[in-house]
C-alpha cells in the first residue's frame, strides 16, 4: 500500500496535468477568438 506522501503527489499531479489540459485546449480558442475579434 502507498504511503500518503505518495498518494498526496498523485493527486497533485493528477490535478496538475487536468490543470495542463485544460489551459492547453483554451489558450488557442481565445487567441483565436481575440483575433476574429478584433478583425
Amino acid at each position: 500500500m502507498a504511503s500518503a506522501g505518495m498518494q498526496i503527489l498523485g493527486v497533485v499531479l493528477t490535478l496538475l496535468g487536468w490543470v495542463n489540459g485544460l489551459v492547453s485546449c483554451a489558450l488557442p480558442m481565445w487567441k483565436a477568438l481575440l483575433f476574429l475579434t478584433l478583425g
